[in-house]
């Protein structure tokens, strides 16, 4: 399909070319482009395609109705959280946000939700994807209806190293973390939008740097929930472990948690 190019994503083009050009951690070998409306990425030279982050295509909201009654997915913890805390609209924060995946499916759940990602070509796309979501008006109201959401959705994004401290910048009930290819024994392959995540070279984490990022952010949340293959630490108050297929979520009592 061509490539329709609007003033505005002239714009927009013209934007993301300054952000390449003056950025030392964009990877020159991908391209981010505009099709239609929507912000894409793609890797030069490769068979991948283009990924883009798009929360109200079929296939998404198909994977999150899905995963809603499933007993792995992020919805296991994140409900009965909702219950343990006694907020029905928790204020979520996603270290490592990524394309948006698990981040939107908070948000669908009727969260009040920050995201964190570091890398900028992933920020740009998941920004986008944000945008073009709260755009659609119509499309919200009928997610509201399906999801029986009684308030607006909420979602920011920021473009955020979460290996860094955050100092005072904010307080949540729950803060989340998918570190990303930690286990290198799994055999299936990946899908192609976590092909262009680990081809991106995002930086692995032993356990000992799991333990001290949890660590720097338990000041501020009163749970701290980590998908990991494996994980464990008596320097931490672990509360409870809820398993997955071939991962688990551990969940640790934050210091607000009072």
């Amino acid at each position: 399909m061509p490539i329709q190019i609007t003033p505005e994503a002239q714009k927009k083009i013209k934007h993301l070319k300054e952000i390449q050009q003056k950025s030392e951690d964009i990877d020159e070998d991908y391209e981010l482009f505009l099709e239609d409306t929507c912000l894409s990425l793609r890797k030069l030279n490769s068979a991948l395609g283009a990924v883009t982050c798009d929360f109200l295509s079929k296939a998404y909201l198909k994977e999150v109705r899905q995963n809603f009654s499933k007993s792995d997915s992020v919805f296991s913890f994140i409900k009965p959280l909702s219950k343990k805390l006694k907020i029905k609209k928790l204020k979520v924060l996603d270290l490592t946000a990524g394309l948006g995946r698990d981040l939107f499916k908070f948000v669908l759940a009727g969260h009040e939700v920050t995201g964190f990602e570091k890398d900028p070509l992933v920020f740009e796309l998941l920004s986008d994807g944000v945008k073009r979501f709260f755009e659609s008006t119509k499309e919200i109201e009928e997610l509201k209806s399906s999801f029986k959401r009684d308030s607006d959705f909420s979602c920011k994004v920021y473009l955020k190293d979460s290996t860094k401290p955050v100092s005072a910048e904010g307080q949540w009930d729950v803060i989340y973390f998918d570190p990303m290819f930690d286990d290198d024994k799994k055999k299936a392959a990946p899908k192609k939008h976590m092909q262009f995540l680990k081809n991106l070279n995002l930086t692995k984490m032993n356990m000992d740097d799991k333990e001290e990022m949890i660590k720097g952010f338990l000041p501020y949340c009163k749970k701290f929930v980590l998908k990991a293959s494996e994980f464990y630490s008596e320097a931490l108050n672990l509360e409870n472990e809820i398993k997955g297929k071939g991962y688990s979520y551990y969940i640790f009592n934050g210091k607000l948690d009072r």
